[in-house]
Formats: structure tokens, sequence, C-alpha cells
């Protein structure tokens, strides 16, 4: 009979443990990191999200009286136009990201981001067009400048990809 307890109670320790553990990996999670941000908004500005907007910083937000948001998905969507299609078709994905943290300090940092990206129509398209080797695929890597901004890093500097204002 005492195996039988000891074994339970272990199995209950080892339940517990697990339990605390997934917790403190959630909340590691959440944390914000120059990469995080880096990868966050890398993804958003290829997808063409509006939301990139939460990860650039203030200063860049808005240049000459002109929202940088707005004025890239207007010009992406008169180059679908002028190509004869939706904006949807210039969507791409990121893959492969690789990042390095080049300097980082407690209000700035600067990251290193390569990755490939591949038209994203589809999220049936990139799982075919890997398999079977089609799909153009482009090399991107850029530096992004980052600064905290109310306790939440953000892209900013001269050069954010091809946002207007550099």
């Amino acid at each position: 009979m005492q195996q039988k307890d000891s074994n339970s109670t272990a199995w209950a320790l080892m339940l517990l443990l697990a339990m605390f553990l997934q917790v403190a990996f959630v909340f590691a999670d959440a944390a914000d990191t120059p990469i995080r941000a880096a990868v966050d908004f890398s993804k958003a500005y290829f997808r063409l999200d509006p939301a990139m907007a939460e990860r650039i910083c203030e200063e860049r937000l808005t240049v000459d009286d002109v929202y940088v948001v707005d004025q890239h998905l207007y010009r992406m969507r008169q180059q679908a136009d002028a190509r004869g299609f939706d904006l949807p078709m210039l969507k791409k994905g990121l893959y492969h990201v690789e990042t390095q943290v080049l300097a980082q300090g407690e209000e700035e940092a600067q990251v290193r981001i390569s990755a490939v990206t591949r038209t994203r129509i589809n999220p049936v398209y990139a799982w075919v067009a890997s398999i079977f080797h089609v799909g153009d695929t482009e090399q991107i890597e850029e530096t992004l400048f980052l600064v905290k901004e109310d306790g939440k890093w953000k892209a900013c500097g001269k050069s954010i990809f091809a946002l207007p204002g550099e």
C-alpha cells in the first residue's frame, strides 16, 4: 500500500512542477524584447498589416503630416493596381528569420534581421510552393534601430525598410 501512495505523490508533484513551468514559460514569452519587436514589426510590414504602426515610434509615424503606414499601404495598392491585381497579392510571409542584437541599452537597441520572404497569397500557397520549389523568394537583411516608448520596444530611425521618410 505504501508503494502506491508514494507513486501517486510523485505523480502529483510532477504535475505541479509541470504546471508551474508552463506558467513561467507563458510569462517569459510575454516579455517584450528588441528582438521580438523587430520580428513583429517585420512580419506586419511584409504582410501589409496596418498593425505595424504599433511597433513604430511616434517620431516616425508621421512625416510631413503624412501617416507613413497609410502612405506605404497606398503605394503598395497603387503598385498592385498597376500590375493588374489586388493588394493581397503583394503580401509576403517571412521565413527562416535570424536576428542578432548589435547593441542594446536601457532605451535603445540595434537589431540585425535577415530572412527570406515569399509571396503569401494563401497559406496553402506557401506550403505548396515550398514543397515544389516554386515562387520567388527574396533575401532581406536590415538593421533596425529600436527605442523603448511607453515600456514597449518600437522601430525608429531613418531607415525602416522602405517606409516613407527615409
